[in-house]
């Protein structure tokens, strides 16, 4: 989306998907639902702010394309009262997956086919306060070189890096050629820095026939790919949605080779 097209109106809120609750439902049937949304979407802002699961620079940056510039945090938690969200919730939730995994003897932990950073940020945290386990972090860019909710490499590989991931990197996704160029921004972002990269078989497509998802890319089309992002950076490379065994055995040995 062109950046002069960018305002509050266009714009994807980050707590659209997590605040579809009843209670906002109905918010959204009032007359002047706009208004309302707009000042509850700044205070959940704020307070997202408040948790680190927001910079300040993407605060400011939704007060920029909102009509309302009053925000009030103690209405914030009202809110989130009435609909029976905690903030921190998630936090919890992550944490102890995160311990159990450990407790149960994995090597890392991986978060991974993410979308927006309030999810992803609440996933690192909730696992990096009860290991030390290393943990990789992979978006999934189903926008070409956006995210749904229009996260950005550089953004995700600036953030992640700083917060001490392991590894940053994508999984699933659209073609090979997107997934270069998202790999390559990644790299030119942070140099030398490790990064993780499993792409889908290119885009799925229905086989009217069989009502099958047919992948077109074949294990050679998945090898010389994983070679060019092997080039790049990539660290660990592999296949997700569409990639059999025989595609992975491919990867391996165009990267040994």
């Amino acid at each position: 989306m062109p950046e002069e097209s960018f305002n509050h109106e266009t714009f994807l809120s980050p707590f659209t998907w997590r605040y579809g609750s009843k209670e906002m439902r109905q918010l959204f049937s009032e007359k002047n639902y706009r208004a309302i949304w707009r000042k509850i979407w700044l205070a959940l802002a704020e307070a997202q702010q408040q948790y680190g699961l927001l910079t300040t620079e993407e605060l400011q940056n939704i007060k920029k394309y909102s009509a309302e510039s009053y925000i009030d945090l103690k209405r914030a938690h009202e809110i989130e009262k009435e609909i029976g969200h905690d903030l921190m919730a998630e936090l919890k939730t992550f944490a102890e997956q995160a311990k159990a995994l450990t407790e149960g003897g994995v090597d890392l932990l991986l978060i991974e086919t993410m979308f927006s950073f309030e999810e992803t940020t609440a996933a690192f945290e909730g696992a990096k306060s009860v290991t030390d386990l290393p943990i990789a972090v992979s978006f999934s860019y189903d926008r070409g070189t956006r995210s749904m909710m229009g996260v950005k490499p550089k953004d995700v590989i600036k953030r992640y890096s700083e917060l001490g991931a392991t590894l940053v990197g994508a999984n699933c996704g659209t073609t090979l050629e997107n997934m270069e160029a998202v790999v390559g921004e990644y790299a030119a972002t942070v140099p030398n820095f490790p990064l993780w990269v499993k792409p889908n078989a290119g885009v799925p497509h229905m086989d009217i026939e069989t009502e099958q998802g047919i992948y077109d890319m074949g294990p050679e089309d998945m090898a010389a790919y994983a070679k060019i992002y092997v080039e790049l950076g990539a660290k660990v490379v592999g296949g997700c949605c569409g990639n059999t065994p025989e595609h992975i055995a491919a990867i391996v040995k165009a990267v040994k080779n």
